[in-house]
């Protein structure tokens, strides 16, 4: 996974561990768009959309430090195919 889906999950799974363990509640996640690769944008957009992936989390993990790789899941995830682009070297 790379790009803007990476960078999503990136801060929303930390996220929701956090909140797991310290009891808080989810908020809202606000994003801004930098360096948008327009050539690839149309494509992305003409896509219909689907379900959005739901985070499971293990409810027994009460420390931070105690989840596991397996305590995590995101069940039915379905995705569309990558959409390349170049990158800067």
């Amino acid at each position: 996974m790379t790009g803007r889906p990476f960078d999503v999950a990136s801060y929303a799974l930390p996220t929701h561990m956090v909140m797991q363990v310290t009891g808080l509640g989810a908020g809202e996640f606000l994003h801004s768009f930098g360096d948008t690769h327009l050539d690839q944008a149309p494509l992305q957009l003409s896509r219909e959309s689907r379900a959005l992936p739901k985070l499971s989390l293990n409810p027994a993990v009460s420390r931070l430090e105690h989840f596991q790789f397996g305590d995590v899941t995101i069940p039915d995830y379905d995705s569309h195919p990558t959409i390349k682009a170049p990158i800067a070297a």
